[in-house]
């Protein structure tokens, strides 16, 4: 069996590829392993939980070796069959402190730590006979260590982005830092370091990280595109994705068209669509069949009364209550709400008793019965765009400006152009259906949905290992 090693850094990086690691689990000539790098700074304890419950082997960094072993002497399950031990202390605690020391103080020891980090993912790899190493993203973190330890071991790597960034997304999230001085003499030799953002030029990160990242090795081919370009092969969701990439400077002989695995459940609903829907209805006790409205929120992993930067409504409960009061007076739709992977069992609660339905089911296992998305999260949008569903998208901190160019689809950046919306939504009900009617352009660009992506994944497996 061929061992192929997924690497997740939080919860959006294993329920994306789920289906795909559950599906290889069932393939006689392929074994699944997960990475799970607590180094990233998110609790990975529920994917630890997800792991285990469907049989999955996982390999943990130190600190979540750490993390596993604290836990099971406060008395957690210590039957743990599935968990395989790596030899590498990549990245824990320690290191860590002594990686951020080395890097402000020298670029040289920097480097140095950084290339000792690739030799123990290389025997990492080794140990657990690694023939594939999937990444969900390849330009930053410990994605172009894990890419480049592949590389010397001589392991193809398969990008399968769990979401489509923008360099707006980079620029918004990352401690970016002003290109001046020294900086900007060093980004006249190496000009992919900087780009030009509101009023001057930013680097993404200090002089001294990016210096030590360029003399290890393992600086991004594209700063300011998270899927960079260092693996061997990128598989894609559709025709727009070839297009999206190749215009974010990717090679496009390392494009492959595949379709995803959601895209197959979507194939599998819509080939059942009354049998499930029922079924789906029963199990929520949903009695009327208006049409639905999803609304899929941010990701919430903070207590609700807690405050929350997405959105500039102070704590989240208020930031939720803007967003969703407003939908509850649509009388002419049922009000569904999805929360997101990193989303805590407090945002749940919370929402007990309002008036809508909180789906706990995949979002792929949802979207197929909505009539309209409320949403400024991109990959939603975009999994809901190969459904030909509308998409009203309401999203400050992160501007998803090509969500705006595809018929069907209304994207607002301000809280009170996001209320005129809504409440354009409820006073006028044909302004819900001429946009579902325009967005049915856009499924034959953003499908396939002939169930087939599994297969033609497997083609790209069987044809790059031996």
């Amino acid at each position: 069996m061929k061992t192929v090693l997924f690497i997740v850094n939080h919860s959006a990086q294993l329920k994306a590829p789920l289906k795909l690691i559950l599906l290889l689990k069932e393939n006689p000539n392929y074994k699944p392993l997960v990475y799970l790098n607590f180094s990233g700074g998110w609790n990975l304890w529920k994917e630890i939980e997800i792991c285990r419950k469907n049989d999955i082997p996982f390999v943990c960094d130190a600190e979540g070796k750490s993390e596993l072993q604290n836990g099971i002497a406060k008395g957690l399950n210590a039957e743990n069959p599935y968990f395989v031990s790596a030899k590498t202390d990549s990245f824990g605690i320690k290191e860590r402190v002594k990686k951020l020391l080395i890097q402000n103080f020298s670029v040289i020891l920097g480097a140095k730590f950084l290339r000792k980090k690739v030799n123990e993912l290389v025997l990492t790899l080794k140990e657990n006979k690694v023939k594939i190493l999937i990444l969900p993203e390849d330009a930053h973190g410990i994605h172009p260590l894990f890419a480049k330890a592949a590389s010397r071991n001589g392991i193809p790597t398969i990008l399968i982005p769990f979401t489509k960034s923008n360099h707006l997304e980079i620029l918004a999230s990352f401690p970016i830092v002003k290109v001046k001085g020294l900086s900007w003499l060093y980004c006249l030799f190496r000009p992919k370091w900087k780009y030009n953002y509101k009023v001057g030029y930013y680097m993404p990160f200090s002089l001294s990280k990016i210096i030590t990242h360029d003399i290890a090795g393992l600086s991004p081919i594209k700063p300011f595109v998270v899927t960079g370009g260092r693996s061997n092969l990128m598989l894609v969701e559709n025709e727009d994705d070839v297009q999206y990439y190749q215009e974010a400077g990717i090679d496009s002989k390392k494009i492959v068209k595949t379709g995803a695995i959601y895209q197959d459940t979507f194939h599998d609903i819509l080939s059942n669509f009354k049998k499930t829907q029922n079924d789906l209805y029963k199990k929520y006790n949903i009695t009327n069949y208006k049409p639905v409205l999803l609304c899929t929120l941010f990701p919430i992993a903070t207590k609700v009364t807690d405050s929350y930067g997405v959105l500039s409504y102070g704590t989240v409960d208020k930031a939720i209550d803007f967003w969703l009061r407003p939908l509850l007076e649509c009388n002419k739709f049922q009000i569904w709400v999805h929360h997101h992977p990193r989303t805590n069992t407090n945002f749940v609660k919370y929402l007990e008793d309002w008036n809508l339905k909180v789906m706990a089911e995949p979002i792929e296992s949802v979207l197929p019965y909505c009539d309209l998305v409320v949403s400024g999260i991109s990959a939603t949008t975009r999994m809901a765009l190969s459904l030909g569903k509308p998409i009203l998208c309401y999203t400050e901190e992160v501007l998803y400006t090509d969500i705006e160019k595809y018929r069907g689809t209304v994207t607002v950046n301000k809280g009170e152009e996001y209320l005129s919306l809504i409440e354009k939504l409820k006073s006028d009900f044909s302004f819900f259906e001429k946009l579902k009617e325009e967005a049915k352009v856009n499924m034959e660009r953003f499908g396939p949905l002939d169930g087939k992506s599994y297969e033609r994944i497997l083609k790209v497996f069987d044809s790059i290992v031996v």
